[in-house]
């Protein structure tokens, strides 16, 4: 599918385009739609309509690249009604998922102010998350230099089994100047987990890597804790001997903790 946000092009590859409900996909830092290419096909197979973005400057995305995760989850929203979506679920992977969950938190407010139908969003899949998600300033800063050691850094830390590495370094490879950088910095700077997780309502998974060092697992129990107390029906799934690279290293096993909530 290729349609215009803001003027600019987007790209999301599509599976399965006639069925009747839709999941929307949503990438890590410097990431693009490729990195779904391991769970678009099960989740489709299983009858949903898959849909895995590019955001914009990511992948055959145009624009610039968000700096922040409201900027992120503003787009999100907007690319929605671009494409006629109004009943979804989201999933998202790291930065994606932070993107996610700011996009329901913005979806209750209009909602509030009846700016948008009821209940958009019927469900979220937050993968690789955290209630923060610090990163190291050294990586930060590498990344600013747009130096290639920063993707090492992220393909070597993010991976529980080594021999996936190779795989997402590559995938890292085809971002452009600057895109992984804005990233990093946009998850960096995000203090807003905690009251984003208060406005949601609808059912949420929170999809955890056992060896994750990245964002580990007990740094999402607050999230979870929070969400529960909104509201939100919360389950939490802890994927066994996988790091942050869930979608790489635990391809199937991440898609059949998803199928139930998308």
């Amino acid at each position: 599918m290729e349609l215009t946000v803001d003027n600019h092009a987007v790209f999301a590859d599509v599976l399965n385009e006639g069925a009747a409900e839709s999941v929307v996909l949503l990438h890590g830092a410097g990431m693009d739609h490729r990195m779904w290419a391991g769970v678009s096909p099960a989740l489709a197979a299983a009858g949903r309509r898959v849909l895995a973005l590019d955001m914009p400057g990511h992948g055959r995305s145009g624009g610039g690249a968000p700096v922040e995760i409201a900027e992120a989850a503003g787009w999100i929203r907007r690319f929605l009604d671009a494409a006629g979506l109004d009943r979804v679920a989201l999933a998202g992977f790291s930065m994606g998922a932070l993107a996610a969950l700011e996009t329901v938190a913005l979806e209750t407010v209009a909602q509030e102010r009846g700016a948008q139908a009821p209940d958009r969003v019927r469900s979220l899949v937050l993968a690789g998350v955290a209630e923060r998600m610090p990163v190291h300033p050294k990586l930060l800063a590498t990344a600013a230099a747009n130096d290639p050691a920063a993707f090492d850094m992220i393909a070597g830390w993010g991976h529980h089994h080594p021999e996936h590495v190779a795989a997402t370094r590559a995938l890292f490879a085809d971002a452009g100047p600057g895109v992984l950088h804005a990233g990093l910095g946009a998850c960096d700077r995000y203090q807003r987990a905690m009251a984003a997780a208060a406005a949601v309502r609808c059912p949420v998974l929170l999809l955890l890597g056992e060896n994750d060092r990245m964002t580990p697992a007990t740094a999402a129990e607050p999230l979870a804790q929070a969400l529960t107390q909104a509201g939100a029906p919360t389950t939490t799934v802890v994927l066994p001997d996988c790091g942050h690279m869930m979608m790489s290293e635990a391809a199937a096993a991440a898609a059949e903790a998803m199928l139930p909530f998308v």
